[in-house]
């Protein structure tokens, strides 16, 4: 069920650091009243669920009553247990032990909670995204693919980030607790300044029409201050994807 929200990109990022997990017939991999930290899903293998009923002892350490079986196989069925691990701390409500070898995929909580937690930032950045001139015609989903090829970056007090006149080739969003100052050339060469915060960006003038892709001001880091950056080449990509989208519709 808590799989249920997530998105495609969350999904992808939670497959990418799932564990494989050799088993041999025998092994326990969860115990009934341990505290758990990780969900599973099987790969290969069976695996019986055993409860020992409350107010009783596990008196023949065989981990109680059998009250299921998952049973696994490559490119057919996949069940899953543990689920509830990657939410909080709290004892094991059974215990689940392999009746053949066989193979898990596991996931960590700190693994789990800290992609819903960076996806879930990104999609505040998806409202950021919505409000710069070229993005405003972007659907939701395009916003979406967007910000799932934001790269967080780190600068420190004094930190030139952008420099006037140099060709740029990504957008900067600040995030909060961050700022910086914003100075470019006004009429007759004076200078304005004007101070950046957090949720602010900069440097979007390098995805105007025109091959002049330069920077219009130049950016320094007036604290020490993360960005999500997001790459021309990156936005050229998604652009492309929409407009090939756009063309099979027609």
């Amino acid at each position: 069920v808590m799989f249920q929200n997530i998105t495609d990109a969350q999904r992808e990022l939670i497959y990418s650091v799932m564990e494989p997990m050799p088993v041999k017939k025998g092994q326990w991999i969860i115990k009934q009243g341990t505290v758990g930290d990780r969900f599973y899903i099987v790969d290969d293998g069976k695996f019986e669920v055993r409860i020992v009923p409350d107010g009783e002892e596990d008196a023949n350490n065989d981990g109680g009553n059998v009250v299921h079986t998952y049973a696994g196989s490559r490119g057919h069925s996949h069940p899953s247990f543990g689920e509830l691990a990657l939410l909080y701390s709290a004892p094991r409500a059974a215990s689940i032990i392999a009746q053949t070898d066989g193979q898990l995929w596991a996931l960590h909580r700190y693994a789990f909670k800290k992609i819903v937690a960076e996806q879930g930032a990104r999609k505040d950045a998806e409202k950021l995204l919505k409000k710069i001139d070229v993005f405003k015609s972007f659907s939701m989903e395009d916003l979406k693919d967007l910000a799932s090829y934001l790269c967080d970056a780190k600068y420190v007090n004094g930190d030139t980030i952008i420099k006037e006149g140099e060709t740029g080739d990504s957008i900067f969003i600040i995030l909060p607790g961050g700022s910086c100052e914003c100075v470019r050339n006004g009429e007759g060469n004076i200078p304005i300044v004007s101070k950046l915060e957090g949720d602010d960006f900069f440097g979007e003038e390098i995805l105007k029409g025109g091959s002049d892709k330069k920077y219009l001001s130049t950016v320094t880091a007036t604290s020490k201050l993360s960005c999500w950056i997001l790459q021309r080449a990156d936005i050229k990509r998604v652009i492309g994807s929409k407009r090939k989208t756009n063309a099979n519709m027609a």
